[in-house]
């Protein structure tokens, strides 16, 4: 929802640049985008 990319801005602009590179899209699995971000959430 809105608020958590307002709250996380972070997390949103990292899953941004894990999907998108030079202006192309280059990962579209959710597991994919999602999985470092879970990992920095465990090591926090």
């Amino acid at each position: 929802c809105e608020l958590d990319i307002m709250f996380h801005l972070e997390k949103a602009h990292f899953m941004l640049e894990e999907m998108v590179m030079n202006g192309c899209i280059v990962e579209t699995n959710k597991s994919n985008v999602l999985a470092p971000i879970q990992l920095m959430d465990k090591a926090s």
